[in-house]
């Protein structure tokens, strides 16, 4: 079974942020990993205040889930097969949301999505156009080079072909990132709070 990355990008609808964490927190990432099969973990992030100066970040609500599947084309058809099983977002999400999958260029494990609790962690992503360093040395222990996956959502597709994505301290996060972003130079750097918890699959919810 191959391993990949999901990432969900949104923002709340105007005057509805409010209403769209409580969705989101409550109920939306907990409906996924028990009713899409393949989705076995997730965790939600929140676009952090301080944010390198390329300004690529345009969404604000960041969901990773850890996927399980060889056909991700199928696990697409699957998310699409089983919405209505969701509960109602009823409109708190504005309409101009992305969703994209990266794996890792060598198979094998993706990031682990951490434990911690609501803001003790961060996640900085780094985009490249180019290749980068496969050396996992070179980018820390959370540092697995990942790729775009040639199956995407129908109309969809990340900007940039590779991705590394870390798990940091919160404190840590700032400092991290203009570290990351004099050495290795990325074409994106963005940088997420966690929010909530790890949410898992309920074995008997999918039935």
């Amino acid at each position: 079974m191959r391993h990949h990355l999901f990432l969900a990008l949104s923002d709340p609808a105007p005057e509805r942020e409010s209403e769209f964490h409580d969705w989101y927190d409550r109920h939306h990432l907990q409906d996924v990993v028990d009713f899409c099969p393949g989705f076995a973990r997730g965790r939600r992030y929140w676009r952090a205040d301080v944010q390198p100066a390329d300004g690529s970040l345009k969404w604000q609500s960041l969901a990773i889930y850890d996927l399980e599947a060889d056909d991700v084309a199928a696990l697409h058809a699957s998310v699409s097969s089983n919405v209505g099983r969701f509960t109602p977002s009823n409109g708190v999400f504005a309409p101009d949301h992305a969703a994209w999958v990266y794996t890792p260029v060598n198979g094998g494990a993706t990031p682990a999505l951490p434990q911690g609790g609501d803001g003790d962690r961060a996640m900085l992503l780094t985009f490249f156009d180019r290749a980068p360093a496969a050396d996992p040395h070179a980018h820390g222990p959370a540092g697995i080079v990942m790729e775009r996956h040639p199956d995407q959502r129908r109309g969809e597709s990340p900007s940039w072909r590779y991705l590394i994505i870390r798990d940091v301290p919160a404190g840590d996060a700032e400092r991290e990132a203009g570290r990351i972003a004099k050495r290795e130079q990325p074409a994106a750097l963005w940088v997420y709070h966690a929010r909530g918890r790890l949410h898992v699959t309920n074995p008997g919810a999918a039935g």
